[in-house]
């Protein structure tokens, strides 16, 4: 019937299933192909448009747990115009909110569980249905439905549609491992809403994960470590419980992290007069989160990657690191250092960042970061330079001259010697400075020279 009756039986049929779709279990995997080849064509029958929307609502209903499948049916090309917004959208989708969320649950099940495709267009689609996942409406939508469901009302109002804790739960997991953490900061008070509220256990376990893969953020994490009573009350007593496995997890998780950060300041507080200019604890943990979990280690080689954000040296952190592993307080004391270490920023980064701070904004001087880059590469892993080194790598490098008047006289200051990191540095200010004040004469005596040519014309009139 729901591919052959009239539309009317159609539409009743596509309603039937859209309700079995909706809970079909993993252990019906073999029936979806078929419900699929059946549905799909009906997202082209543009003679009664209510057929289509039921339709489209089923697909999103089976890329839940057979979003392979789906794929395989509809193909990339065309998914990427279901979960679009502009103008490669369908005609016959509405695009109000109820059925952008729709898309951007089909958009999150297909990335999430299906391999990238090999074939160039097909990752071409893929690639625009995950940059339009953040880039859309979508997860400020699934904020308001989650809070709707939280409060247990329909959303959008007039739609009579309730939507499942259990099923938004779960979206913020995927979400999460997208790497959408940040903008889903706002689902927090809900999530935590729905764990105090015990509605059941499905729901609050689900919660509770969600909780838990958001948290991997370090905008999540603090504004979950601010909430007192939450974790005080709530999350103590299912500890307790010891029914709870995901609620022990996420308040083990939660005490580690505090308890680092608190550890983390107290290194930066003691270290303080060494460590003016270096990067604060929270930015060591994004950088940390950056390459692994907050609560883990990281390797030789992630430390290193590390290192290259905060900025330090390579080299000299690859001369100092050897082979351990390293946690976020252990890596924050390597950085900052402590009565027994001696920590990598003051021995290699503050004075120079210092010196930077006093000299403020010079036109074509580098930041911190790209002057460490740049060093590297003209050093080749070496801890000083040469002045031919300077003038045939590090100036092209850093898009500055390599002739002129004024390079040559500092070049010729350099003489035959080599410079570290921090006499490099020196070196380019003094560089940009001078090439900035040379680009200033020469339009002053242009302006100069313009003015008299109008005054001589003016005089001959």
């Amino acid at each position: 019937i729901a591919g052959r009756g009239t539309p009317p039986e159609m539409l009743s049929a596509l309603q039937l299933v859209q309700a079995v779709a909706t809970g079909m279990s993993n252990s019906c995997s073999a029936l979806v192909p078929q419900l699929l080849a059946t549905v799909v064509p009906l997202l082209s029958q543009g003679s009664f448009r209510s057929l289509q929307e039921a339709a489209f609502d089923i697909l999103v209903s089976c890329s839940r747990s057979h979003a392979p499948a789906v794929v395989e049916v509809v193909g990339w090309q065309e998914l990427a115009k279901l979960t679009a917004e502009g103008e490669e959208r369908p005609a016959w989708l509405p695009a109000e909110s109820l059925h952008l969320f729709l898309s951007g649950r089909l958009a999150v099940d297909v990335v999430s569980n299906t391999p990238v495709p090999v074939a160039a267009p097909d990752k071409e689609a893929r690639e625009a249905i995950t940059a339009g996942i953040g880039k859309g409406s979508f997860i400020g939508l699934y904020i308001e439905c989650l809070e709707a469901a939280i409060d247990r009302r329909e959303w959008p109002i007039g739609t009579e549609a309730y939507h499942s804790l259990v099923r938004l739960a779960e979206l913020a997991v995927r979400l999460a491992a997208l790497g959408y953490h940040r903008q889903l900061v706002k689902a927090l008070a809900p999530l935590t809403r729905a764990v105090e509220s015990g509605e059941d256990c499905q729901t609050s376990r689900g919660a509770l994960r969600a909780l838990f893969a958001l948290c991997e953020d370090v905008s999540c994490l603090e504004a979950m470590l601010a909430l007192d009573s939450f974790r005080c009350d709530t999350l103590e007593i299912l500890h307790k419980s010891g029914d709870e496995p995901e609620a022990t997890e996420l308040l083990s998780y939660l005490v580690t992290m505090e308890q680092a950060f608190a550890d983390v300041g107290m290194l930066l507080q003691d270290a303080k007069a060494h460590v003016r200019h270096a990067p604060e604890p929270r930015q060591l943990a994004e950088i940390f989160r950056s390459l692994g979990p907050l609560d883990k280690e990281l390797n030789p080689e992630q430390v290193m990657q590390a290192a290259i954000k905060v900025p330090l040296l390579p080299h000299i952190v690859k001369a100092t690191l050897g082979t351990s592993k390293l946690s976020f307080t252990g890596f924050a004391a390597r950085v900052y250092g402590t009565p027994t270490i001696l920590g990598w920023w003051p021995s290699q980064m503050e004075e120079v960042a210092q010196h930077l701070q006093q000299l403020g904004s010079v036109p074509g001087l580098p930041g911190l970061e790209k002057l460490v880059e740049l060093f590297e590469e003209t050093a080749g892993g070496k801890t000083s330079v040469t002045p031919q080194a300077i003038l045939d790598v590090l100036l092209p490098a850093a898009s500055l001259p390599t002739e002129g008047k004024v390079v040559e006289c500092e070049i010729i200051t350099l003489g035959t010697k080599e410079l570290g990191f921090h006499d490099v540095v020196q070196w380019l200010g003094r560089l940009c400075i001078s090439l900035q004040e040379e680009k200033e004469e020469k339009e002053a005596e242009e302006r100069e020279a313009e003015e008299k040519e109008a005054k001589e014309k003016e005089t001959v009139k």
